[in-house]
């Protein structure tokens, strides 16, 4: 019987990215464009630093701002429009995944940092929600 982490690498390896993929490829720079689809001002509220913004029903009409020469990344609240927008952007030869549950697992990425102390035998560490929402 598979395990869970065989489970989720299978998931992530056909066409969703799952969430602290997503953190490493944002940290690391690479080449990728973050296509938000959810409304306006779902974005407003809350949304991955550096995507753009572009609704689902919107996409038709402005696929032309969305660059064929990167990984697209869709994201929703919870996946189900961003898979559409998949989907659709995949049928027109766009290298494209959709993030695994969208918005809602992004909440669940967290970043560590280390605070510096005078004290030599205590190391402290931070956990910071970088998807809080």
């Amino acid at each position: 019987m598979p395990s869970i982490n065989e489970n989720t690498e299978k998931i992530e390896e056909s066409k969703f990215i799952m969430p602290y993929k997503l953190k490493l490829k944002i940290d690391s720079k690479e080449n990728i464009f973050i296509l938000d689809v959810r409304e306006k001002g779902e974005y407003e509220n809350w949304h991955i630093p550096s995507s753009v913004n572009i609704p689902l029903s919107l996409i038709r009409d402005n696929i032309d701002k969305i660059p064929k020469d990167k990984e697209i990344i869709a994201v929703c609240a919870h996946g189900i429009r961003s898979e559409q927008a998949r989907q659709f952007l995949a049928s027109k030869s766009y290298k494209v995944k959709t993030l695994y549950k969208g918005m809602v697992q992004w909440n669940s990425v967290y970043d560590i940092a280390e605070i510096k102390t005078q004290n030599k035998i205590i190391q402290v560490l931070q956990f910071r929600r970088i998807g809080k929402g």
